[in-house]
């Protein structure tokens, strides 16, 4: 009887799970109407580009924002920093070693809500360079609701500062800093 009992309370909370895991609504991002931008110092000044090619997805829960998940990929090949000559070799062992690891992964493991409401402390696993560390994002939930054709949209915004050596990507070092600004901003499509 026990056994009986207790299959069936597991089986209810499977159920349950199951059912709080379609409630999250799935949204895609629109990389035309969205961008990844960094800035990195460059001796006394700063050197600023972005990422053009890139594509992931965003799952929110309306109402519980810290069972949202988000993953996305960026394509190393698409950076842009107005120097082709500076965006090849960006490509190289000594930078992003491109032709080793082509993209720039990112997963999310938590979603916490800060004191300020619409904006979330947001922890993930970023891949660069064949090396995987875990970083944390602010990121701001900027609105949900109608864009054109009927479509529901999202918007957020994210930013971070991480140590590009953490990822063993030590070319420049002295002449080019170690620290890279982070700025993502997202416009999401509903599935």
């Amino acid at each position: 009887m026990m056994v009986l009992i207790y299959s069936v309370v597991l089986s209810l909370l499977s159920s349950h799970a199951l059912a709080q895991s379609s409630d999250l609504q799935v949204y895609s991002i629109d990389a035309s109407h969205s961008s990844i931008e960094f800035s990195i110092r460059h001796f006394v000044a700063k050197t600023n580009g972005n990422f053009s090619d890139f594509q992931g997805v965003i799952k929110v829960d309306p109402e519980n924002h810290q069972n949202n998940y988000t993953e996305a990929s960026i394509f190393i090949k698409s950076i842009d920093t107005d120097s082709k000559k500076r965006d090849a070799h960006l490509q190289e062992p000594d930078y992003f070693n491109s032709e080793k690891s082509p993209v720039i992964e990112f997963k999310s493991t938590r979603w916490d809500e800060t004191d300020t409401e619409n904006i979330f402390s947001v922890k993930g696993d970023l891949s660069m360079n064949g090396i995987t560390r875990n970083i944390t994002l602010e990121v701001e939930l900027l609105g949900m609701g109608p864009g054109m054709h009927g479509k529901s949209l999202s918007g957020w915004e994210g930013t971070t500062t991480i140590d590009r050596t953490q990822w063993n990507i030590m070319g420049g070092i002295g002449a080019v800093g170690e620290s890279v600004d982070i700025r993502i901003n997202i416009e999401a499509v509903k599935q």
